[in-house]
């Protein structure tokens, strides 16, 4: 009987040392910018390319840092799957691709950004939208940002357009994809490079703002530049500009710039 043990207990230490490692799930990327409802809507495209298998989990967060739970359809493999839900888990096989759209254009206008995990690459996008002239869906994109630096830059234009008429409105979303709050300095530089203001934001831990610059910051009114983020205390930052145009009604995403490793620090 002893024998038998000691085979039965050697036999279950082997099968343990050949069982894969667990591979866990790491961040790939965020999307700093998701939004739901308020007619907006937001359809998020994930691409596994490579010819491996890989789970994903994609987690949403609102202003407050608090789970955002969203009226989800996830559409993979020519299946559409309707539910809500604060995070979206699935496998993805090799080569094919997974897309998350919010729904209930009509309810009550809900944003944040998400934080997309995976065990192994995969790359994607988002795009939200709304009604435009006409009914006819205008849409900006939301790149899958992969770089987290404490620095970032973001072009704004508070001017009229070249036609005269058309008024340009710049606004921007901001993310904190950290567990600890942030604070950033906000620095405001015109067309030609001169400081015309300054001020500060502050993300909740996992928070997020989408904010009215010239709300915000009033001097930006009238003018065009860049706006600097930089973080009091190390922490990353990301975002995107949305620039809107009136009476038109149009609008579009504008991405960030990070600074250059070769170039030194802004």
């Amino acid at each position: 009987m002893k024998q038998i043990a000691r085979l039965v207990l050697s036999i279950c230490l082997l099968a343990v040392a050949l069982a894969p490692a667990q591979v866990p799930l790491t961040r790939q990327g965020v999307l700093a910018h998701v939004a739901s409802g308020g007619l907006w809507t937001t359809e998020i495209v994930l691409v596994n390319p490579y010819n491996i298998s890989v789970q994903i989990n994609v987690l949403f967060y609102g202003d407050d840092g608090s789970p955002l739970t969203l009226p989800l359809v996830v559409t993979q493999n020519g299946t559409q799957d309707p539910f809500s839900a604060s995070h979206v888990l699935r496998v993805m096989e090799g080569r094919t691709t997974l897309k998350i759209d919010t729904t209930s254009p009509n309810g009550p206008i809900q944003q944040g950004w998400a934080d997309v995990q995976a065990t192994g690459a995969i790359n994607g996008f988002a795009f939200f939208s709304e009604p435009g002239p006409g009914g006819v869906a205008l849409m900006g994109t939301v790149p899958l940002q992969t770089q987290y630096q404490d620095t970032m830059v973001i072009s704004f234009d508070n001017t009229k357009a070249s036609n005269g008429t058309t008024q340009l409105l710049s606004a921007v979303a901001l993310a904190n994809p950290t567990s600890a709050g942030a604070d950033f300095a906000v620095t405001i530089y015109d067309l030609s490079g001169n400081k015309i203001g300054s001020g500060d934001v502050g993300l909740l831990p996992n928070g997020h703002k989408a904010l009215v610059l010239q709300d915000q910051f009033f001097i930006t009114g009238n003018q065009a530049g860049f706006v600097m983020f930089k973080s009091l205390s190390g922490s990353p930052i990301l975002g995107l500009g949305l620039r809107f145009a009136t009476p038109d009604g149009t609008f579009t995403s504008i991405p960030s710039i990070l600074p250059s490793i070769t170039a030194g620090p802004l």
